[in-house]
């Protein structure tokens, strides 16, 4: 029992990963420009709005997936940032939920 949990386990974060990955190029056309490639928000938008590094410890920690699922589908009030339901799928909303975890500093 114990070895079906932790191959099932695995197989979750296997497809997760993969989601991640193929997920790349929607980040590239529509988050990228202001968050970075890299999700540092190292551009002309992320250093003029003060968009948050995603890559660190504490914004990882701030903010939980729903709030980035929400994040990303209704946009951030009070900032630049739009909402993308009428762009994106539920699908690719959670692969990019999924990527900006795995970013690294």
């Amino acid at each position: 029992m114990h070895r079906f949990c932790v191959l099932s386990a695995l197989a979750v974060l296997s497809a997760v990963s993969t989601r991640a990955a193929d997920i790349e190029p929607v980040w590239a056309k529509k988050c990228a420009g202001c968050h970075g490639h890299d999700g540092r928000a190292k551009t002309e938008a992320g250093e003029k709005h003060h968009i948050p590094d995603f890559t660190t410890p504490n914004f990882q920690a701030k903010w939980s997936d729903a709030q980035l699922r929400e994040a990303i589908t209704l946009g951030v009030k009070g900032t630049k940032m739009p909402g993308f339901a009428a762009k994106l799928s539920a699908e690719e909303v959670a692969a990019l939920v999924a990527y900006i975890r795995v970013l690294k500093p």
